[in-house]
């Protein structure tokens, strides 16, 4: 039996099917759906497969898209065959400097045709690219350089500051000119035939749940990501112009900007910063269909929009991930753009989402195709339906390990099977519901807690821009609460708080209500955009005030 996962067949009677099997939650792994196309049954060849090739050559170039628009950038366009072209280029540049197949190159670039073009030329000679976020210091990308063993660092000339510190022999790894350099290579290559299971690339995690670790993924897993999430869920079209401010060295980054819309001679928009003003500026110059963004953007494009514009009106499907979701943005959402935002749920070791949501209940949604998605205890054991425990994924996109950490890997990857540290519980639609975090749970008077009800309840006042809850404790040994936030300026801080702890009293939520309220210019985040709590206490205050000071 076949272990691959199909394409849909394009007829009424399999796509009724994969909509059951879909609505049921049910694993499809191991069923077959063949193609059946001017009656030629196609089935894939399972030994050789290369993401790169398959990206550029076979979803676009054999398919005649070579003049269609892949990327747009700045105020230039880029076709599939200039990308294909210029991939190449890199393809024979990283060959000629006698790099071997299976060695590691680094890429701390911004977002840009230049990133797209060296990742997929890596692939295509059989060289890993280890993505390294432009956000990371000096020491922190020495110690990737280091621990991969990456022969050689693409760096874009602007990051030159972040590279200072790279003693001689460091420093002659580092390759800045690199435009001039591949622009004299020649145009054509002969992608190498890697398998599916052989390593692709390294992506590095957020480290919001400690330092951030080497995510190894196999080949096919971009295609499973395509197959599963981009077939099944967004159903991407060649008409599609997807965009996310994520850069591409993040997941969510590299699947929105790149794999999902070549997968279907898409185009992407793609955006060097994160600067939420340039977010505004290209939904408004491009007629972006499918959007994707982290909650805190959509929180701040709310702010920002001004009353009766709507950058929004041809998109087809507006995507959060990286956090949770505040509900209250669905209504804003729905209401001011006549737009849903449907969450997502996945992380970077499983490369892209593995839960979609479908009916905008508080729960997140059903496993996507080609997942299976089990609740187990602390043994490992599958739960029964309803009962809390720890949240675990199967699926061909779940990575091969984390980067020479034998031990890290052990703790969260069983026999394949990926142990993603939330906690959770799937009903009886076999919709997954979402607690929290492990490592974010507390007790408090007894009873145990999740931060996420916290949060979204503070965020729910609309002078609240952002909030981190954590649990800290005084100087007299004494467990507390505390909301950080990140609040407009025009406001009385402590009526806002007052209003805030009002609405915990009218929900019943009494022991929910922070003990101290912490106001910060902003919330501090890690490289991949999400909140970083070990930093909060680091940050100077602008305004401190306890739960008792405020008055109802």
């Amino acid at each position: 039996m076949d272990n691959g996962l199909w394409r849909p067949v394009c007829c009424e009677s399999v796509s009724l099917l994969v909509k059951y099997l879909y609505r049921k939650s049910l694993f499809c792994k191991n069923i077959e759906i063949y193609l059946e196309r001017n009656d030629v049954v196609y089935k894939e060849n399972e030994k050789l497969f290369n993401i790169a090739e398959y990206l550029l050559e076979d979803c676009n170039l054999r398919k005649g898209r070579q003049d269609k628009v892949a990327v747009y950038y700045r105020s230039e366009v880029y076709t599939y065959i200039e990308l294909n072209e210029k991939a190449n280029q890199y393809a024979n540049y990283l060959v000629s400097k006698g790099i071997p197949k299976g060695n590691r190159i680094g890429i701390y670039l911004y977002s840009s045709p230049h990133f797209v073009a060296l990742f997929l030329g890596a692939i295509k000679a059989g060289i890993i690219p280890v993505l390294i976020n432009t956000k990371m210091n000096c020491k922190e990308v020495l110690h990737i350089m280091e621990s991969t063993r990456c022969v050689f660092l693409f760096a874009d000339k602007r990051l030159k500051s972040n590279l200072s510190n790279f003693n001689g022999r460091q420093a002659q790894k580092i390759i800045m000119d690199y435009e001039e350099q591949t622009g004299k290579m020649q145009k054509e290559f002969n992608a190498h035939m890697t398998k599916k299971e052989d390593e692709a690339f390294i992506i590095f995690t957020s480290g919001s749940s400690g330092k951030p670790k080497g995510v190894v993924h196999r080949q096919v897993a971009i295609k499973h990501c395509i197959e599963s999430y981009g077939v099944n869920i967004l159903q991407s079209e060649e008409t599609d112009i997807f965009y996310s401010p994520s850069q591409l060295s993040y997941a969510m980054g590299l699947g929105i900007n790149l794999y999902f819309p070549f997968a279907v001679g898409a185009s992407a928009v793609l955006q060097e910063n994160d600067d939420l003003y340039s977010v505004l500026d290209n939904l408004r110059k491009y007629p972006v269909t499918k959007f994707f963004a982290v909650p805190s953007v959509y929180k701040y494009l709310d702010w920002l929009i001004p009353e009766g514009e709507n950058p929004f009106r041809n998109s087809k499907i507006c995507l959060a991930a990286g956090e949770a979701l505040p509900r209250y943005l669905y209504d804003v959402w729905e209401n001011r753009f006549k737009k849903s935002i449907y969450q997502s749920y996945g992380m970077t070791e499983t490369l892209f989402a593995i839960v979609a949501d479908c009916d905008h209940k508080k729960a997140l949604g059903l496993p996507v195709l080609g997942y299976q998605v089990d609740i187990v205890d602390e043994l490992g054991r599958k739960v029964d339906t309803g009962q809390e425990g720890e949240i675990t994924v199967t699926g061909d996109s779940v990575m091969m390990a984390y980067w020479e950490n034998e031990s890290q890997t052990k703790k969260v990857l069983r026999d394949s099977t990926f142990f993603t540290g939330d906690r959770g519980y799937l009903d009886e639609e076999g919709l997954l519901w979402y607690i929290g975090r492990n490592k974010d749970m507390f007790k408090r008077n007894g009873e145990w807690q999740s931060v996420n009800p916290i949060e979204e309840n503070i965020l729910s006042n609309t002078s609240i821009m952002e909030t981190a809850v954590v649990l800290e404790i005084d100087k007299q040994g004494n467990n507390k609460l505390v909301a950080y936030v990140a609040i407009q300026y025009d406001r009385s801080y402590k009526e806002v708080f007052s209003g805030i702890k009002e609405q915990f009293l009218i929900q019943g939520m009494h022991n929910y209500i922070p003990d101290r309220w912490v106001v910060l210019a902003e919330i501090p985040k890690g490289t991949t955009g999400k909140t970083d709590r070990n930093q909060l206490k680091q940050e100077i205050p602008v305004y401190v005030v306890d739960n008792d000071e405020l008055e109802i």
